[in-house]
């Protein structure tokens, strides 16, 4: 299955949802349950709810973030961290970073 990138405007929201929740972490090379190896998006806290409010919150003015946040989120699965959650999303990954 080819990997779809999101783009680097709802990952720049994603990225401050999170850093305005503490204990919260991307992750851009998560593999989850039945993955086999292979490798996807996602991110962690102990609240995934508030973060996932806030992403909404900081995208809600444009349509096209919320509508891509959308087809993510139909996406999503979810493991137990021990001391919080993970939320990824098998097929998708993160925007390259910054000069790498």
């Amino acid at each position: 299955m080819a990997k779809k990138q999101i783009s680097t405007e709802l990952f720049a929201a994603i990225e401050v949802a999170c850093r305005l929740f503490g204990e919260s972490e991307i992750h851009r090379d998560y593999s989850g349950r039945g993955m086999f190896g292979d490798t996807c998006f996602g991110f962690s806290g102990r609240n995934l709810y508030a973060i996932i409010a806030k992403i909404l919150e900081i995208i809600a003015a444009n349509e096209q973030l919320v509508m891509e946040f959308s087809e993510l989120l139909a996406r999503t699965k979810q493991d137990d961290l021990g001391l919080g959650w993970i939320i990824y999303f098998p097929g998708r990954i993160a925007p390259e970073k910054a000069g790498a």
